[in-house]
């Protein structure tokens, strides 16, 4: 009876440890990146004309065309208020990687995490608190923009940015996985 009981708790244990992911993931923060903006916070950037990002393939069509609120592509929103809570905390959050420096081997040291596919690319830049700035010890061999990942890390307040975009946190990467792998 002691063997088939030690046989079901390890098999409990080695269950709870794959479902769960990585044991070292458990001591990540999940966020959304709602959770990155303070709530009372409204967009800052009134020259825009954009109320969310949610709209913004609309801000390309025809009726924002004959508005006349239509002259190129829009620019970064800038709501850049900051969660001060967070500050330090070990977090993981989902997103979009957008190169800024490479090695000499090719591999990412910085980058920021966007929460949608094309940021900086083919849309504007997200408002700073919806973009974090980060950077790696260890070179990241990224395969594609197109993959979604989680990062985890230690989060801070520091605003920070360059010609691409201004981000309102920074992060150490601790880790990163693949999006799927949650």
């Amino acid at each position: 009876m002691k063997q088939i009981t030690t046989f079901i708790l390890s098999l409990t244990i080695i269950f709870l440890i794959t479902a769960c992911g990585d044991s070292d993931d458990l001591k990540y923060q999940e966020l959304a990146w709602d959770d990155l903006r303070p709530p009372q916070e409204l967009v800052e950037d009134e020259n825009s004309k954009i109320g969310s990002l949610d709209i913004i393939d609309d801000y390309y069509s025809d009726e924002f065309i004959d508005r006349g609120i239509y002259s190129g592509a829009p620019p970064q929103a800038f709501s850049s208020g900051v969660v001060a809570e967070l500050d330090g905390k070990d977090i993981r959050v989902p997103g979009f990687v957008v190169p800024v420096e490479f090695n000499s081997d090719k591999k990412i040291t910085e980058f920021f995490l966007v929460p949608f596919f094309g940021a900086c690319y083919h849309k504007p830049p997200p408002p700073p608190n919806q973009t974090i700035y980060v950077t790696s010890a260890v070179p990241i061999e990224y395969g594609s923009i197109y993959d979604p990942v989680w990062i985890m890390g230690a989060i801070k307040t520091e605003q920070t940015g360059n010609d691409i975009a201004t981000a309102a946190y920074t992060m150490d990467l601790h880790r990163m996985k693949p999006y799927e792998d949650y």
